[in-house]
């Protein structure tokens, strides 16, 4: 039975957001698809080609998709809907935050990781900024102790994130503050309150009692900004992240890149002639990038 039958039973869960479209999964599937693939061929050692059994198997499998039978709205819907999201209620949720914040933690998903194959291990696509220093520049010293002052002054998040050797919890730089803050409006209610006349006191007593909540609540959750256990989590995940790297895909480009995608998702290409559009003139732009 088709996914979207079976669901069909319980009308609070939807496989997706609910204002996604059919058009909206075809093109963010193909695109994390590609994504992917792109990173992976990419990798020292890779060959990059697109003409591979990996690459042909993996578009089979897009275009055997039934799209219409997932129960999604239909292009243009979308806009006369009234949506209740809530993402208890999807099943394959289009955002994680791979982080090692505590409000990771929170989050009632876990990512999906997928391998290009069934003999190729599941990876998390990660995107890398980094720094350098022009070897032509006239104060490659100044430059130097200026790249020196930020590995120096690393974020402690920053250094968890990019250190596997950096595991200690972290403190919510701003905990101590915000409870002053907490504590002050606090005061300040029971201050009302004392002066509050019988027929106000049941409201400021609702106050002092919210506000207290308030404070409950942030002591419990946002005393840290990292703790042992969401660090673990981002681990396991951090482990699986493999780097994309530069493919030459850029302003002069581009429009030719996203045009094939777009006409093969949308059906006036098939897989053949996509191939072969991005084996040509492209896949040379990409090999000039690396």
């Amino acid at each position: 039975m088709p996914l979207a039958e079976r669901l069909e039973d319980y009308p609070e869960v939807t496989l997706f957001e609910p204002y996604y479209t059919v058009g909206m999964v075809k093109n963010e599937l193909f695109q994390y698809m590609l994504q992917d693939y792109m990173t992976w061929i990419a990798q020292p050692g890779g060959e990059f080609s697109f003409d591979t059994p990996a690459f042909r198997a993996m578009m089979d499998a897009y275009t055997a998709v039934d799209f219409d039978a997932l129960g999604l709205l239909e292009d243009g819907e979308e806009d006369n809907r009234v949506y209740e999201y809530t993402e208890d209620g999807t099943l394959f949720n289009s955002y994680y935050d791979m982080s090692a914040r505590v409000y990771a933690l929170e989050q009632n998903a876990k990512p999906l990781l997928l391998g290009i194959s069934d003999d190729v291990e599941p990876r998390a696509v990660a995107n890398l900024t980094v720094v350098f220093i022009n070897p032509f520049s006239e104060n490659r010293d100044m430059a130097m102790e200026f790249v020196e002052a930020i590995a120096a002054n690393l974020d402690d998040m920053l250094k968890i994130h990019m250190l596997p050797d950096q595991n200690e919890p972290v403190l919510n730089q701003y905990y101590e503050s915000n409870l002053k803050d907490y504590d002050e409006m606090i005061e300040t209610a029971k201050a009302e309150l004392e002066k509050a006349s019988d027929d106000d006191r049941a409201e400021y007593e609702k106050r002092v009692a919210e506000y207290e909540e308030y404070k409950r609540e942030f002591e419990e959750k946002y005393m840290w900004e990292a703790t042992a256990e969401s660090i673990a989590l981002y681990r396991e995940i951090a482990d699986s992240m493999l780097v994309q790297p530069y493919l030459g895909i850029g302003n002069d480009n581009a429009e030719e890149f996203y045009t094939l995608m777009t006409q093969f998702v949308d059906g006036m290409i098939d897989a053949d002639a996509f191939i072969k559009g991005i084996a040509g003139k492209l896949q040379m732009m990409m090999l000039e990038g690396q």
